[in-house]
């Protein structure tokens, strides 16, 4: 649910599960994400004793303290006054001093965005190698790389590393760094999500990734992911991670290092398409069935932490409670979808309450069968 356009898809499965079943059980993880009783609140549990009673779901967690290596984190800011791909490129300059100060003579892996990326950055060091304050032993090699860089740079106890490489080099060039005779290692994200290459440190060179035909911010997941690659027991008693990115991105990277970010509900532009489904399949036929249906979202758990967000009008929603604002969200997209031709609506009413039952139209049918 971090950073992934997965997440309202997730939510979804989820909420409807709970809705069908109260007793399922779930575990959730996460690396970075501050609100985690919000999580819990929404994951709730269910007691019978004394009626029905929601009880936030139990919640366990482990700081930094748990880590048997300590690793600290910086993240660095520089301007972008130029394209991402120049931006990245002038980052070659800084390398050589956030080596010097953060992790000078130790193994070090630079993730890199693109495959030129890794390779560019590996022999802009080898050239200014002069520029490091601890260089790495020289290595005498035995036998030639298939990859002409790889035979200038390994020499000199730096290489890079891809899914272009010859699987034959990509082998040696793990060995050598696992042995320590590579120092410093530059790579894409095969390294950081795939292959086990642990390290000392860790250099994020820019924080977005290249991706059919655009550059886009990784996902929190992501940047965690490479950041675990660092500081483990046999480089010693703590290891180092550090993120270069834009100056404007810097709070943002360093909530999601601190284990501050906060989790939101990407379920918004979907909830059209979910009700839609739910008339379909006679899942949902009324807008207390909708409103009910919310409620066991994560989406009403933020709605009512943070009404703004989520569109909803604050003079309006005020203090009412979570129900409450469930039969809002309710109201306002059953709205829409008459609005659209999609629906129709017609009051039912009775001794104890009213409610408005919807049928689906025949344009409606058309696009709950085939959307």
């Amino acid at each position: 649910m971090v950073g992934s356009d997965r997440g309202a898809a997730l939510e979804l499965a989820v909420s409807q599960i709970r809705l069908h079943n109260s007793q399922s059980r779930f575990i959730a993880t996460s690396a970075t994400v501050g609100n985690i009783d919000d999580v819990s609140e929404w994951l709730f549990s269910c007691s019978s004793q004394n009626g029905y009673i929601r009880a936030p779901a139990k919640t366990l967690v482990f700081g930094e303290e748990y880590r048997p290596v300590p690793l600290s984190k910086a993240v660095l800011g520089f301007t972008c006054n130029a394209t991402y791909y120049k931006f990245q490129r002038n980052l070659d300059f800084r390398i050589p001093e956030v080596i010097n100060k953060h992790c000078p003579g130790k193994a070090s892996l630079i993730f890199c965005s693109t495959r030129s990326s890794a390779q560019e950055t590996c022999r802009f060091i080898a050239r200014n190698i002069s520029r490091l304050s601890n260089k790495p032993v020289p290595i005498h090699m035995t036998s030639a790389f298939t990859n002409g860089i790889l035979n200038e740079t390994v020499p000199l106890g730096i290489a890079y590393h891809h899914a272009g490489l010859s699987s034959s080099d990509r082998s040696r060039v793990e060995t050598l760094f696992m042995s320590g005779s590579i120092q410093i290692l530059c790579s894409t994200s095969t390294l950081g999500i795939g292959v086990n290459l642990p390290a000392y440190a860790v250099i994020i060179k820019g924080t977005k990734g290249y991706a059919e035909g655009d550059y886009t911010e990784y996902s929190s997941t992501e940047i965690m992911q490479f950041i675990g690659r660092a500081g483990r027991p046999q480089f010693g008693p703590h290891g180092k991670a550090v993120i270069l990115t834009e100056t404007s991105m810097v709070n943002h990277y360093r909530s999601i290092v601190s284990g501050h970010e906060v989790l939101e509900s990407r379920l918004t532009k979907e909830i059209p398409r979910a009700i839609m489904s739910g008339l379909f399949t006679r899942q949902l036929e009324a807008d207390r069935d909708v409103a009910a249906w919310l409620g066991f979202t994560f989406l009403s758990v933020r709605a009512s932490k943070d009404p703004e967000k989520y569109a909803l009008n604050v003079g309006c929603v005020g203090a009412l409670s979570g129900a409450d604002i469930c039969a809002h969200i309710a109201a306002r997209e059953i709205d829409r979808l008459k609005h659209a031709g999609l629906v129709d609506l017609r009051v039912v009413r009775s001794s104890n309450c009213q409610s408005t039952a919807i049928s689906v139209t025949e344009l409606g049918q058309c696009v709950a069968k085939y959307m």
